[in-house]
């Protein structure tokens, strides 16, 4: 209030030392007053009273000094016994009920006038919020119902149920009767409890994105347990956002292409990076839930182009390989780019699985050189003992197929093809009856038609392994 006062100040006064007894002790008395106005305002009254009813004390609702000797002044005083009898009715009033608060109030729209007509331009906000208090303290004593109480019901009806702007708009068109001091009050009350609302939402949001692990579960979502579980309050009906929001509405946009099949991951990246400031002691649930997200969808990128490798001419197959490692690339520029921006807080990126985003290429199909296994099975011919050859070399066949190895489907191709071969030669180097061969190779060969049949010139190794693989079609 001092600082108000110096700002509206009106007009100072600077009373001689021959008026020092009268004044001096009205301005220690009213200093004491304007400190009591809140804690006791019953005694400050009293002090003010005093003030008011000592005729001999002329100047007042000013700033005043006092000469305590030639040479010798005081402090600036404050000396608004008028405004400050005023508030002191004025907080009388806010407990008081009917007759009393009218009373009290009535007293305070006098003192507020005779400071305002004394020329105190600060008294003169004081003096219309206490009257329009003063016309509704008068209709609740006279009767009828205080207009405040279904006003408050209708707001807090809009605000339990989310309508934020509305119960704003509702105090501005119904709330007229109220004080501009209450309007403000109840203002304030909306933006508070709009913000306590958004900050629970984004809380819930990134809960309900937790329980979403993979981008898989994300698609499985129904639409209405999307828009339930991963939904957020609607822009038209808030007052006030906060940044967290802001990220949840723009998150939910981004999960939203997910849903709808699309490859968004920088844009992932970027809410994951926006997400950091977001930390606390505790950890930071927005970036972990947005980071697992964002690794799954990498995951299942890749594995979608290293699926479709598998059976893709080379030319193909390499265009895929090369969109993998630009994929793998982008992860490793983004965890760089969240380790920089998270040194001042660690625990943005605390609690998140080491990732590896290399070891996804090792789903991509590969190509296996059978140079040695073919110069093998050419050399058996001449070899010294046929039938070691033919086993070591069938051994080493296995070996491949059992690697472990995703192998493209030429690939996979030429090795059952030689594994057929090589079977074949040993049964009829072991004189086996040519049906007893056939069978033994037919489970190698099971694969073989869905690949395109055999991709060698099995011819080559003699007409009897040529009629096997007649046979096996």
């Amino acid at each position: 209030m001092g600082t108000l006062i110096l700002i509206l100040l009106q007009h100072e006064e600077v009373i001689p030392r021959a008026s020092k007894q009268i004044y001096h002790p009205a301005v220690l008395s009213c200093e004491k007053a304007e400190g009591l106005i809140d804690s006791d305002p019953k005694e400050a009254i009293r002090l003010l009273d005093e003030i008011l009813g000592n005729a001999k004390v002329e100047k007042r609702e000013c700033r005043m000094k006092i000469v305590i000797q030639p040479g010798t002044e005081s402090k600036w005083f404050d000396f608004y016994p008028y405004q400050f009898r005023g508030r002191a009715s004025l907080k009388l009033s806010e407990k008081a009920q009917r007759d009393d608060k009218v009373r009290h109030l009535d007293q305070a729209v006098q003192h507020f006038k005779k400071s305002a007509e004394l020329g105190f331009k600060a008294s003169e906000p004081m003096l219309k919020s206490a009257t329009q208090k003063l016309e509704q303290a008068r209709l609740t004593s006279a009767g009828g119902e205080d207009p405040e109480v279904p006003f408050r019901r209708g707001w807090t009806d809009l605000l339990d149920s989310g309508r934020f702007s509305e119960a704003k708009a509702f105090v501005g068109a119904k709330g007229t009767f109220l004080s501009d001091e209450k309007r403000a009050e109840y203002g304030a009350e909306t933006d508070k409890r709009c913000l306590a609302a958004v900050g629970k939402a984004a809380d819930r949001f990134v809960g309900e994105m937790a329980r979403v692990p993979s981008v898989r579960d994300l698609a499985d979502l129904r639409a209405e347990a999307f828009d339930r579980d991963l939904g957020v309050p609607a822009r038209e009906t808030l007052v006030k956002t906060s940044e967290k929001y802001e990220w949840c509405t723009r998150t939910r946009a981004t999960l939203a292409k997910v849903r709808g099949g699309e490859e968004v991951l920088p844009e992932m990246f970027e809410r994951a990076i926006e997400a950091i400031p977001f930390s606390e002691a505790s950890g930071n649930a927005f970036y972990r839930a947005v980071e697992v997200l964002a690794w799954s969808a990498l995951e299942a990128a890749v594995r979608r182009r290293a699926d479709e490798a598998r059976g893709a001419p080379p030319e193909r197959r390499k265009t895929l390989r090369t969109e993998a490692d630009g994929l793998v690339g982008q992860w490793g520029a983004f965890a760089k780019r969240a380790t920089e921006a998270a040194q001042a807080r660690p625990e943005a990126i605390g609690g998140v699985p080491a990732r590896n985003p290399g070891s996804l290429l090792a789903q991509f199909p590969v190509d296996l050189s059978l140079d040695a296994v073919v110069a093998a099975l050419d050399g058996s011919v001449t070899a010294d003992h046929p039938e070691r050859v033919l086993e070591e070399t069938e051994k080493a066949i296995q070996k491949l197929l059992d690697g472990g190895e995703r192998l493209t489907n030429e690939s996979r191709r030429r090795i059952l093809t030689l594994a057929v071969v090589t079977r074949s030669l040993r049964g009829l180097l072991a004189e086996e009856d040519l049906d007893d061969v056939v069978r033994g190779a037919r489970t190698l060969a099971s694969d073989l038609p869905q690949l395109g049949g055999p991709v060698e010139d099995v011819k080559r190794y003699g007409p009897k392994v040529g009629e096997v693989f007649k046979r096996l079609r």
